[in-house]
């Protein structure tokens, strides 16, 4: 079989870069408690006082479970139901690892009753490996994701039980009652109902897969249970199924339909969420329950939270069919559920003290959902040669700055520690390295960004689809949206950066030139907020109408000005001697003074009022965004000169400007800066006024 090898690869036989090796034999009798973990093939069974094999290593399943491969930086004892690696043959055991992940090694897998996995087969495969270097870099990248995995689902885990903690005393307490009673499940508020749950919803079953001879056939999508999720839906992949046109409004779903598991594994027994009509039409598997609540006496939201309770999940457990790990339950089942039903207006009270916890969950989930497709995608790329990391990002900053050292290498430990942090989007790297100054800049200002959010202790999140970060904040979504305009209209005399020893020229100062730019970056990122028209015609929609953006979550506008001018003396302050970002939101001109004629004295002095400036065509610019209801959608404007000298250490100043007219507005101190301007409403005027922090 020939095999594409990159360049710079090596294709050799299995056993020439990898050699298995049976574990040893090491019966729990003979098992003394210590330091050293014992190893089967479905993971780690006990300690040993003693090892068996030194570290680093990799195992995997030989008999049993074929497929699970671990890795461990210490000594460690691998049972006889194990192959681990007897030899690396000089290769990283990092890359070993991630390599056997990747490489299937269930396919190699004989017998029916017990799998069992033979070396001997495994040695002979043809195989293809990266040179050393190169290694070290793709385990280097995929151990990153999953530190960034790992995060998130630690993350996930603390806030589900905080939210456990809260809907159990919700749910059991109510809010604000004194008089409770004894109840079959207990005491419950006075004025709450338990009633069976087929009184007051409607329990729809699915449709079964395989049916042959379907008459009036139609392929539509529909939901299985991979898809429904505890607490979300999870639409990543959607299957078809074929029906009959007859049965579509039999099985299909509607809007407000509460979700629920009919068994498998304990954890997805009664497990689900409410459809939200995201696919229309959209039919449901047989193993996912329907349930349609009667929305005048019980709330989908309401009963989604009350199936997905510890109360709930106890009830669906005690009444379920269970065989070793597994559970099922049956509509008969699903119907007796005995609700507890607060009156609608408590229950809505109660939806909405859950909700920020359920949205924090679920903003969290969708992040570990990007980052696992993150990390499969990587190993495909990065493990195959289709994509080549070694030094591509590293070989172009050398070249770059061949003769500037100390920038190379705080660019480079500012891009690993980037990749560390998981976000990384998809085209980063060809990017970043395809030599175009706006897509350099571009994302060494979401790096110096990222850079100064993570020493906040921001949790930062991204995605290919939406801001470029996003963080919580006390329950709230925080956007943050990223742009480093380019120097369109400046010219090349101002931009060109003076050598050594050339006599200082004397040139004025583009403000207004570089304020364009200014307002330019504001307005195309408010736009990707609230959407715009398209050359073409038709509407493009921005992040609001998708739904990536809630409508009450705090948006963010950062602007790096750092290619507008030679050096950063001049990027900071405009002729206002205000920021460039006061006179990017706030009609803020130069200062005016007021002269007594007859003395011919200052009397006075003033930032003239400034609507509007002119660009190339003579067409007016507005300056006053921020006193536009346009840009309501816009929390704050944040604005900085910060380039390469900050990702090497330099602190340039960091401005915030907030938006008076925020739908959406962003508490103050939580971004780092140095100076926030906060515009105050007094009747017929706004003042502005300006706090200070110090950064040191």
């Amino acid at each position: 079989m020939s095999i594409e090898v990159p360049e710079g690869w090596e294709s050799v036989r299995f056993d020439e870069a990898v050699t298995l090796q049976r574990g040893f034999d090491l019966p729990v009798q003979r098992r003394e408690t210590g330091d050293f973990p014992v190893i089967a093939s479905n993971g780690i069974v006990g300690t040993h006082n003693e090892p068996r094999v030194e570290g680093p290593g990799v195992v995997t399943g030989r008999s049993g479970t074929i497929g699970k491969v671990l890795f461990f930086d210490g000594a460690y004892w691998p049972l006889n139901t194990t192959l681990y690696v007897k030899d690396f043959h000089g290769n990283d055991p990092a890359f070993v690892f991630r390599f056997l992940e990747h490489f299937r090694l269930s396919r190699f897998a004989t017998g029916t009753g017990v799998p069992t996995l033979n070396r001997n087969v495994v040695h002979t495969e043809p195989i293809i490996f990266p040179p050393l270097p190169e290694q070290r870099r793709i385990a280097e990248i995929l151990s990153s994701v999953d530190d960034a995995i790992q995060s998130t689902q630690a993350v996930i885990e603390q806030t589900c039980k905080v939210k456990r903690g809260v809907l159990k005393r919700l749910l059991t307490k109510g809010i604000g009652h004194t008089r409770f009673k004894q109840t079959e499940i207990g005491k419950i508020p006075e004025r709450w109902e338990v009633i069976p749950l087929s009184h007051i919803a409607k329990v729809q079953t699915g449709l079964a897969k395989g049916k042959k001879d379907v008459s009036d056939p139609i392929e539509l999508p529909y939901l299985r249970v991979a898809n429904v999720q505890d607490g979300f839906v999870d639409l990543t992949e959607m299957k078809m199924i074929t029906v009959s046109k007859s049965q579509i409004a039999r099985y299909s779903l509607e809007v407000g339909d509460v979700l629920l598991t009919e068994g498998g594994d304990y954890d997805k027994l009664g497990r689900g969420d409410v459809w939200r009509g995201q696919i229309s039409p959209c039919l449901h598997q047989n193993h996912v329950f329907a349930v349609r609540p009667d929305q005048k006496r019980l709330l989908p939201d309401f009963l989604a939270a009350l199936t997905g309770s510890q109360y709930g999940k106890q009830y669906f457990l005690s009444c379920s069919k269970r065989t070793t790990n597994l559970a099922s339950i049956n509509s008969t089942q699903v119907k007796q559920f005995p609700a507890v039903v607060p009156p609608l207006a408590e229950q809505q009270a109660i939806i909405d003290r859950f909700d920020s916890l359920s949205k924090g969950v679920e903003t969290h989930q969708r992040h570990l959902h990007h980052l696992q497709r993150l990390k499969s995608a990587l190993m495909t790329d990065l493990l195959t040669g289709r994509v080549r990391v070694i030094g591509q990002v590293e070989t172009f900053l050398e070249a770059r700055y061949a003769d500037n050292t100390e920038v190379m290498e705080c660019l480079k430990d500012l891009f690993r520690r980037y990749g560390r942090w998981g976000l990384k989007d998809s085209s980063f790297e060809s990017k970043f390295t395809s030599g175009r100054d706006a897509d350099f800049f571009a994302y060494l200002w979401e790096m110096v960004l990222a850079s100064h959010l993570k020493n906040l202790g921001l949790d930062l999140q991204s995605a290919d689809e939406g801001p470029d970060f996003g963080f919580l904040y006390k329950g709230q979504k925080i956007w943050i949206e990223a742009v480093c305009p380019g120097p369109e209209g400046l010219s090349e005399d101002w931009l060109r950066i003076s050598k050594a020893g050339e006599a200082p020229r004397a040139q004025s100062v583009p403000h207004e030139q570089m304020l364009l730019r200014w307002t330019a970056a504001l307005k195309e990122k408010k736009e990707k907020l609230t959407g715009r028209p398209r050359r073409s015609g038709g509407w493009r929609p921005g992040y609001l109408e998708k739904e990536v953006v809630g409508g009450g979550e705090p948006y963010v506008v950062a602007v790096s000005s750092c290619r507008l001018g030679p050096t950063s003396l001049h990027l900071h302050n405009s002729i206002s001697q205000l920021p460039f970002a006061v006179e990017a939101a706030f009609p803020v001109g130069p200062i005016e003074l007021v002269i007594d004629r007859q003395t011919m004295k200052t009397v006075d002095q003033r930032y003239s009022n400034r609507r509007f400036i002119k660009n190339q065509n003579d067409a007016d610019v507005p300056t006053d965004s921020f006193l536009n209801p346009d840009y309501s959608g816009v929390s704050a404007l944040l604005g900085t000169p910060a380039g390469i000298d900050a990702a090497c250490g330099g602190k340039p100043p960091i401005v915030l400007v907030h938006n008076p007219l925020a739908d959406n507005p962003l508490p103050q101190g939580i971004l780092g800066v140095d100076h926030e301007f906060i515009a105050e409403d007094k009747g017929d005027h706004y003042e502005l006024r300006e706090v200070r922090y110090d950064r040191r």
